[in-house]
């Protein structure tokens, strides 16, 4: 072999190795960037004890109007049976009168009160028959007149799958000042009636009053986001007079909201037309969700550089940023939506990593929530962008259909459940700020047989 052909072999042979040594060196650095990338990814908040007064993620609104109707039959009921009485009035002189009550609570109303911050009001009239046993007169059947007048606070009972049931708590009735009951049996002769007007009246409204109970009047389930040891509990509880609605907030564990950046009520509340029912989320919940998922294995983590998942596939993803609305350039009209991704590529050829944008839109199709994503770009690259190949494929790559399963989820899968019946909502518009993604409705109430 020449001198000149050994001078050549080791000069390609240095020129390998080096070219070795420096994809080594990239590899090495990539892979070590994407390992402080997953140390600084956000993880559920385990040891947090949530309470009320924590930021609002998920919140439901309802018009007063919305909330009476449902109150009014439920209640109905509930006074219906506390008017069924069987008593002996005391009348003097060692006498008593025996009353059999069999009343009804009738054309009841239900609205805000002052007494406190969650109280409700019910007024409605009395009306039913009572049995009355006279002395030397016998018995005697009459209509029974009155109304009622009752102040009771709505609460918030926390169930163990998450869940939250409002009540109208009527045990705590007696203890406003503003409550009374008047009572009147007509046809009885005068002076039977005189005698027992006020110790009948003082005797049902004590027996009425002791035996009611707290009414279930709605019970809401959250959103159903799939993520693994998410925890859910009520956040707030408030009534909006300048809507006419009453919200509940919930708050999680997920992290990304800061005191004071809770969704908004008042957002959450901007009825317009027949809209009675909102659900709202707030969005800086959604991309920490979609992250526990992928930390969790439930949506892949590894995928080919062609943006399809595999367990063994050489790139790795971490999610960046997820924004919806006034913050992302519209690719039609509605709502936009930009997911924020980096792929890391760490196998099979050059390491290197790129940043890519996955836009779409937020939209209403027969009544559900709809996320199309339209549109991935790539806006960073740690090499030459054109090592991506077929770049569209991530816009349906796992990672991605998951996040818009999840948006969707957010604001469509929440229930709101009545004792006996359910609430039919029809969506009629989605709206948004920074801080709340909201769907409004139209509902109407079925309930099972009522009286």
């Amino acid at each position: 072999m020449s001198k000149k052909m050994l001078l050549a072999i080791t000069s390609l042979s240095m020129i390998a190795l080096l070219a070795q040594s420096g994809c080594n060196q990239q590899c090495a650095q990539v892979k070590q960037d994407y390992t402080q990338a997953l140390a600084r990814e956000a993880t559920l908040l385990q040891d947090l004890e949530l309470q009320q007064g924590m930021p609002t993620h998920i919140g439901v609104g309802l018009r007063y109007k919305v909330l009476s109707d449902v109150a009014k039959k439920l209640l109905g009921r509930s006074l219906d049976k506390g008017l069924k009485i069987n008593t002996a009035v005391a009348i003097g002189g060692g006498k008593e009168i025996k009353v059999a009550l069999d009343g009804d609570a009738l054309n009841m109303g239900f609205e805000p009160d002052p007494s406190c911050e969650t109280c409700f009001r019910m007024v409605g009239d009395l009306g039913g028959k009572a049995t009355v046993d006279i002395p030397l007169l016998g018995k005697r059947t009459v209509p029974l007149d009155g109304s009622l007048n009752l102040i009771a606070p709505v609460l918030l009972e926390t169930l163990e799958n998450n869940q939250v049931k409002v009540k109208l708590d009527l045990n705590k009735v007696a203890e406003h000042a503003g409550t009374f009951l008047q009572l009147q049996l007509k046809d009885l002769p005068e002076a039977t009636s005189r005698l027992l007007k006020q110790p009948l009246t003082q005797e049902v409204f004590k027996r009425l009053t002791a035996n009611l109970e707290p009414v279930e009047l709605f019970t809401f389930s959250p959103p159903e986001l799939g993520v693994p040891n998410l925890r859910v509990f009520p956040s707030e509880f408030k009534l909006i007079p300048a809507q006419k609605a009453i919200f509940v907030g919930f708050t999680t564990n997920l992290p990304g909201v800061a005191k004071g950046q809770g969704l908004t009520a008042a957002q959450a509340l901007a009825f317009t037309g027949d809209e009675n029912v909102a659900v709202s989320v707030q969005p800086a919940i959604l991309m920490p969700a979609v992250t526990a998922l992928m930390q969790d294995g439930k949506i892949p983590r590894r995928y080919t550089l062609q943006g399809q998942a595999d367990p063994e596939g050489p790139t790795h993803i971490t999610l960046q940023n997820l924004s919806i609305g006034d913050k992302v350039a519209e690719v039609a009209s509605g709502e936009a939506l930009a997911l924020g991704f980096r792929a890391w590529n760490m196998m099979g050829g050059p390491c290197f990593w790129f940043d890519g944008v996955i836009k779409g839109l937020l939209s209403l199709e027969n009544g559900k929530l709809k996320v199309d994503l339209q549109d991935v770009a790539v806006t960073n690259a740690s090499a030459a962008p054109e090592l991506v190949k077929t770049l569209s494929n991530w816009k349906s790559s796992e990672f991605a259909k998951s996040t818009k399963t999840l948006i969707e989820r957010s604001l469509t899968s929440p229930s709101i459940a009545i004792p006996g019946g359910q609430l039919i909502l029809s969506p009629n518009s989605i709206a948004q700020d920074t801080q709340t993604l909201t769907l409004r409705s139209k509902v109407q109430i079925a309930l099972g047989a009522t009286k």
